[in-house]
């Protein structure tokens, strides 16, 4: 069943008022939830899309009334050249040229630049595609240039703060429940990439999870003090170092040794597989990809639902 969202979760990720969504949604049809036995609204992930994309040309001078009844792809295309809108990434490059783009913003070092982009991609790609097709990509070409020595240091911290922000947004507009299951995220001591647990803080939250984010370099005590506290389901940590490979085996052997058993421990990242082995942890705690961690999350939910 694909996600649902209520009108509250809806308006905060549009960024708009409950009441101008009814307003919308009554006087000009500009979307059309489904509703529960209840009379409850129950808006579509690309409901979400066209409000947040019609807030904007709004924002930009738009009339609503002009604009409501307007197709995806031609509200992506006006939204993209609204005057006060940074920057555009156009249609013809398509995900190539917007990478492309991106690239070419890193190897200059311009922060700036790389962060209109990015911005403008949220209004022509959909959200659905965004981090997979998107940044998550980006986030491995940086990586693999860092490591090869084609970037510079200078270059990787300037793109990691823009990737960071633009995370930090999409994360900012996923409802909060105090009743969801935990996920504690974290790269463990020595270990200061976090682009990755970043990237998944949103893989968790798109799925209904309640996200602990730690951030980077946390010693182990203070991730078991964390998952304890928040009763996590499910603790991750993000291992990209060689250097960083011995602390983050001792962190995972003391997560396995002080958590309650049903906790269920993974690492993700360019070492995961290396330090899961030698914390004596299953080869399916290792995480392969987003997508892998999805299916991670998936399941644990699943088991620990009642019947």
């Amino acid at each position: 069943m694909d996600t649902t969202w209520n009108i509250g979760a809806v308006a905060r990720r549009a960024g708009l008022s409950a009441h101008v969504l009814r307003v919308w949604e009554r006087r000009y049809r500009a979307v059309r939830p489904v509703r529960t036995d209840g009379n409850q609204r129950l808006y579509a992930e690309e409901d979400v899309e066209r409000l947040r994309l019609m807030a904007r040309l709004c924002q930009g001078g738009h009339r609503i009334g002009s604009i409501a009844r307007l197709p995806v792809a031609e509200l992506r295309a006006l939204a993209v050249g609204t005057p006060g809108k940074v920057g555009s990434v156009g249609a013809d490059g398509g995900i190539g040229g917007l990478l492309a783009r991106c690239r070419a913003a890193v190897e200059e070092a311009d922060g700036p630049c790389l962060a209109r982009v990015l911005e403008s991609a949220r209004v022509f790609v959909p959200p659905s595609r965004l981090l997979p097709e998107v940044v998550l990509p980006l986030m491995r070409w940086i990586g693999e240039r860092w490591k090869a020595g084609s970037i510079r240091i200078l270059h990787e911290h300037v793109a990691t703060v823009v990737v960071r922000a633009l995370l930090d947004r999409i994360a900012s507009e996923f409802p909060l429940s105090d009743s969801a299951p935990c996920v504690v995220l974290a790269t463990p001591p020595g270990e200061w990439h976090e682009l990755g647990c970043l990237a998944a803080r949103v893989i968790a939250l798109e799925r209904g999870w309640r996200v602990a984010y730690l951030g980077a370099n946390v010693p182990a005590a203070e991730i078991v003090e964390a998952g304890r506290r928040n009763s996590a389901s499910v603790v991750a940590l993000g291992t990209m170092e060689a250097s960083a490979v011995r602390p983050a085996v001792a962190c995972l052997r003391a997560l396995r040794r002080t958590l309650a058993s049903n906790v269920v421990i993974s690492a993700g990242g360019l070492t995961a597989g290396r330090c899961a082995k030698s914390a004596g942890l299953k080869p399916s705690s290792v995480i392969t990809s987003m997508d892998a961690f999805g299916r991670l999350l998936d399941r644990r939910r699943a088991s620990a639902s009642p019947g």
